[in-house]
């Protein structure tokens, strides 16, 4: 039995405190190209109910729109693959994720061609990644380190009260502040190697002005500090709400955005970025990343998966009710949770009417 099918299998036979695992498992099959199309010749005919949503969101997602591996791949088109696999680590935010690829498989390539003189040499890849709140900028952020197999270290932009704060910020990742005590630190430790440093809500800043401390180090690749620190090959990723209304307008007219109309609300989501946070700074920008609002197939998946997780936290916790919590009446929970979906909130929102029903549904043991 392929692998896949023997996951899916595992799911419809295995308990709640399993399931978010169990759907991590197939997403990942997923991402590595397993093929889903064998499921619908009798792959998963011992299965007694259908997927998940989440899973179901996943599999329809490979069918559509599977991450390629070609037969003979080159550096840049590993570190595409890499990247595009976040298809299955995110839900939505496909166009995203496109951009996403393709500005850092071309920055890299282009990184090829430069040398170290001053007018010819490789600079920082800067991405912004913004849209309203709750719809997977920062859980992106976070896991394209991962994705591409190298170290990370997040930083919080509320926290910071000056420009010496920023290379002395601490990583709100508990495991990436043991390893290194500051950004300063990080920086050193990767001198001159791929890495990436991720600034979450670059515009909560309470001074703005502190932001131009990044300048000389996305146009230079170099940080001055108490000695020069070469980050030409960091990789910047800002997070931001800024542009939030617009993109929200933009998505009520295009559910499903074709490649030219994605290109045109990023444009307008720079223009936005570059009103508040200043020209000097977003001119340094090398890709700008909308992140849009769900469409209801999101919504579910998003809810579906949610549920997973609140049900194996109330598993693990109470293990004695196991039994009791797999009997009860978990219908229309999903479905409930989805529509009152806020575009403001994104799945903070579902998660929110989550907790709400799945209260009442164990009042009733």
């Amino acid at each position: 039995m392929p692998a896949l099918a023997f996951a899916i299998n595992s799911m419809a036979e295995g308990s709640m405190e399993n399931r978010p695992q169990q759907e991590e498992i197939v997403a990942t099959l997923l991402s590595y190209g397993a093929d889903p199309s064998g499921l619908e010749n009798g792959a998963v005919a011992s299965q007694t109910q259908a997927p998940n949503p989440l899973v179901k969101y996943f599999l329809d997602k490979a069918q559509r729109s599977p991450v390629s591996h070609p037969s003979m791949p080159n550096d840049d088109d590993e570190i595409e693959i890499a990247l595009k696999r976040a298809k299955f680590t995110v839900v939505g935010q496909e166009n995203g994720i496109e951009e996403l690829a393709r500005a850092y498989s071309a920055h890299s390539r282009l990184a090829k061609y430069l040398d170290d003189e001053e007018d010819d040499k490789e600079l920082p890849f800067v991405a912004l990644f913004t849209g309203p709140s709750g719809h997977g900028k920062t859980l992106l952020a976070s896991r394209v380190g991962r994705l591409l197999g190298i170290p990370s270290y997040t930083i919080n932009m509320t926290l910071l009260k000056s420009q010496v704060d920023i290379w002395g910020a601490v990583s709100c990742n508990e495991r990436e502040a043991q390893m290194f005590p500051t950004l300063r630190h990080f920086l050193m430790a990767h001198d001159n190697q791929k890495s990436v440093v991720v600034i979450d809500e670059i515009e909560k800043l309470v001074d703005r002005s502190l932001l131009q401390g990044f300048l000389v180090p996305w146009e230079t690749g170099r940080v001055q500090d108490s000695a020069v620190i070469n980050t030409a090959r960091t990789i910047w990723i800002c997070t931001s709400n800024i542009g939030s209304d617009e993109i929200i307008g933009f998505a009520r007219r295009y559910t499903l955005p074709a490649s030219s109309e994605y290109a045109e609300i990023a444009r307008d989501a720079r223009s936005c970025l570059r009103n508040v946070l200043g020209s000097s700074l977003i001119a340094r920008v090398s890709t700008v990343v909308a992140f849009l609002p769900f469409t209801m197939e999101e919504r579910i998946a998003i809810s579906s998966k949610s549920l997973s997780a609140l049900q194996r936290k109330m598993a693990l916790s109470r293990p004695s009710t196991n039994s009791s919590l797999n009997n009860l009446d978990w219908s229309g929970v999903v479905e409930k949770a989805a529509e009152d979906y806020l575009e403001a909130e994104g799945a903070r929102s579902i998660r929110r009417t989550i907790i709400r029903l799945a209260d009442n549904v164990i009042r009733t043991i």
